[in-house]
């Protein structure tokens, strides 16, 4: 893919040569990615506003699964944009420009397919996850497909979140990302390269 299209994407620099070929066949949410991929059933979840909550532990390839999903996208003709929760506020604070013709936060409210990375909410009313459920809201309304990443399981998000929660459950569907270590198997290469 092209560079220049990966970063007009958002996509960060670590994920610009991911793939499902990566994921191991033994991890169960594989299966449910490339259903979800198949001809014509991508597209038609998009164009139903439709996403993914891809929930887990820590280094199981969820934020390289929302940059698959934007890249799937492109094949498709639809460009998204990939976004951290962590930065998602400073858009509306800073206003700071996407390009030429409009602001970050235009983008995030009405690029086709949006993908959140790293949603850690904060029990409690803060700004940012007051961003994170408002920009959701406004996506939602106009039937536009957002993507999370997150650590929190749908139980806990339901049970501590539950207006967030009850909005989700219109369009995005959970998906379990477990069953391998990237970072762990990176570690041992580095280890390997280091040390011989």
């Amino acid at each position: 893919m092209n560079n220049a299209i990966l970063e007009r994407l958002n996509i960060p620099d670590r994920h610009f040569d991911v793939s499902m070929e990566q994921i191991p066949s033994k991890c169960g949410h594989k299966g449910h990615i490339e259903s979800f991929f198949k001809s014509g059933r991508f597209e038609l979840s998009i164009s139903n506003g439709y996403g993914l909550y891809l929930w887990g532990d820590y280094s199981t390839g969820k934020s390289a699964l929302l940059s698959i999903v934007l890249l799937r996208g492109i094949v498709s003709g639809l460009w998204g944009l990939y976004v951290t929760a962590e930065d998602l506020p400073k858009y509306y604070i800073e206003k700071t420009s996407f390009d030429d013709a409009c602001l970050f936060k235009d983008r995030i409210e009405n690029v086709p397919i949006l993908a959140i990375d790293e949603v850690l909410l904060h029990h409690g009313d803060t700004y940012k996850d007051t961003v994170i459920e408002s920009v959701f809201r406004k996506r939602l309304s106009k039937k536009l497909s957002t993507f999370f990443s997150s650590n929190i399981n749908p139980d806990k998000l339901k049970k501590e979140y539950p207006a967030f929660y009850s909005a989700m459950k219109e369009s995005v569907l959970p998906i379990k990302v477990s069953g391998y270590d990237f970072r762990e198997v990176k570690k041992l290469n580095l280890k390997e390269e280091i040390l011989g």
